[in-house]
């Protein structure tokens, strides 16, 4: 006896960076500028983020909280320290975005040899006339292109035409 088992997979777009050469739209890449311009930079965290996850983990929540994420987007305390720890700095890493030496976003990147999927994302919302989102995510893609990474994951939004989805898609 074999049962059948009906299954439903519903497969949202999602945003590829090919990082062979990084092309930006026009108001990305000034969101970039402007973030430069502000002295705007990224802090990478492999085998040091011991200390720094707690602070893109209290950031996750409070996005979560703002946006008034579904609960399966939130996880167990500790979650990111776990993730960070089993894949090592061989397969992670810890991005947080300073604004004058303070935090403002962060990201938790999962990668391998070719692709580096930029899986968690999440900012503090202080300075966002700054552009450090936009700075973080070109960051994000100059960095993986160093470590030999041909894709950045991006994922998708909620929708395909969210502002998630659209802010993604000005990377693509």
């Amino acid at each position: 006896f074999v049962a059948e088992r009906a299954t439903s997979f519903q497969f949202k777009d999602s945003i590829y960076m090919d990082l062979s050469g990084i092309k930006l739209r026009a108001t990305t890449r000034h969101c970039v500028e402007r973030a430069q311009k502000h002295e705007v930079e990224i802090k990478v965290f492999d085998e040091t983020y011991q200390g720094n996850i707690s602070v893109f983990e209290e950031m996750y929540n409070a996005s979560m909280l703002r946006k008034s994420a579904k609960e399966h987007w939130f996880y167990e305390p500790g979650f990111f320290q776990k993730v960070m720890t089993e894949l090592n700095s061989s397969r992670s890493a810890l991005i947080l975005t300073t604004h004058y030496g303070i935090v403002e976003s962060g990201c938790v990147l999962i990668f391998d040899k070719d692709v580096c999927y930029y899986h968690w994302a999440a900012t503090f919302g202080e300075h966002r006339d700054l552009g450090t989102n936009h700075y973080q995510v070109w960051a994000v893609a100059q960095w993986a292109k160093e470590r030999g990474c041909k894709i950045l994951h991006l994922g998708g939004g909620l929708t395909s035409n969210d502002s998630l989805f659209m802010f993604k898609a000005g990377f693509s």
